[in-house]
C-alpha cells in the first residue's frame, strides 16, 4: 500500500483500479517520451559556454552583461514553449557543475528508461502476464524514484533560477525574480502532486494484485483491535479478509 495513505478502491470514483493503472502508465509513457524529445531538441540548440560553471559573483549583473554580449552560454534561439518545457523538465542548466551536453544526454537516457518501463508494464497488464503483480511492485518503487528524481532536479535549479537560468537559457521568459520564483514553485508543486496521485493509484492496483480484491477489508479493521483487547470468545470472531 502507498506509505501514509490507505489504498484506493476505485479510480476517479467510477473506474476500476486496473483502468486507473493503465491510465497512469500511459501518462508516464507520455512523460518519458516528452523527456526524450525535449532533450533531443535541447541538444540540437545548445553550444557549450566558454566557462562551464557560473558563480554568484560572476553573475552579479546578468542583465547588463547580457545586453553587452558578455560571455554567457551560446544558446541558439529557442521557441518560448521549448523554454517553458526546459524550465519544467530539463536536465540541463549545468546542474551539479556538469556540461550541458552531459546533463541533456542523461535526461534523454532517463526518459527512454521511463518510457520502456511504462510500456512494459502496460503489456504485462493487458496480456494478463502471470508475473504482473511482481512487475507492478517493481514499477511502484520506480514511480517513487521518479518523484525523487524530479524533485531533486527542481531543487538544484532554485539557487541559480534568476541569475543563471533565466538570463542564459530563458530569454523569452525574462521577468522579475520573485515572479519567476512564484510561477516556478507553483508548477513544481502541481507536477509533484500529480505524480504523487498517480503513484498512489498505481500502488493501490499493485496492492490488490498482490493481496487480492478483498485485501482492503483487512486494513485497519476495528474488530481486530477488539479481539486484541478482549481475546475471549464473547468478544466476537475476527472477520476474515473477505468480510
Amino acid at each position: 500500500a502507498p506509505p501514509m495513505c490507505p489504498p484506493a478502491t476505485r479510480f476517479l470514483g467510477s473506474f476500476s483500479l486496473r483502468t486507473g493503472a493503465l491510465a497512469v502508465l500511459g501518462l508516464d509513457a507520455f512523460y518519458g517520451c516528452v523527456l526524450v524529445f525535449l532533450h533531443m531538441m535541447l541538444l540540437g540548440s545548445t553550444d557549450e559556454p566558454v566557462t562551464e560553471q557560473f558563480t554568484w559573483q560572476s553573475m552579479t549583473q546578468p542583465h547588463r552583461r547580457l545586453a553587452e554580449g558578455g560571455g554567457l552560454a551560446r544558446v541558439r534561439t529557442r521557441s518560448w514553449w521549448l523554454q517553458f518545457m526546459d524550465l519544467d523538465f530539463g536536465f540541463g542548466h549545468q546542474l551539479l557543475g556538469l556540461p550541458d551536453q552531459a546533463n541533456l544526454v542523461m535526461g534523454m537516457c532517463y526518459g527512454s528508461l521511463v518510457t520502456l518501463a511504462a510500456l512494459y508494464n502496460i503489456q504485462a497488464i493487458t496480456s494478463n502476464e502471470p508475473q504482473r503483480a511482481k512487475y507492478a511492485r517493481y514499477f511502484t518503487t520506480f514511480a517513487h524514484l521518479q518523484i525523487f528524481v524530479y524533485v531533486s532536479v527542481q531543487l538544484l535549479k532554485f539557487p541559480k533560477l534568476c541569475r543563471v537560468i533565466m538570463v542564459q537559457y530563458l530569454p523569452d521568459l525574462a521577468m522579475q525574480c520573485h515572479v519567476l520564483w512564484y510561477i516556478y514553485t507553483g508548477r513544481v508543486v502541481a507536477v509533484t502532486l500529480l505524480m504523487s496521485l498517480s503513484t498512489w493509484v498505481f500502488a493501490s492496483y499493485s496492492f490488490v494484485l498482490s493481496f487480492g480484491h478483498d485485501a482492503h477489508a483487512a486494513l485497519d479493521h476495528p474488530a481486530y483491535a477488539e479481539v486484541v483487547e478482549h481475546p475471549s470468545p464473547s468478544a466476537g470472531r475476527s472477520p476474515g479478509p473477505g468480510r
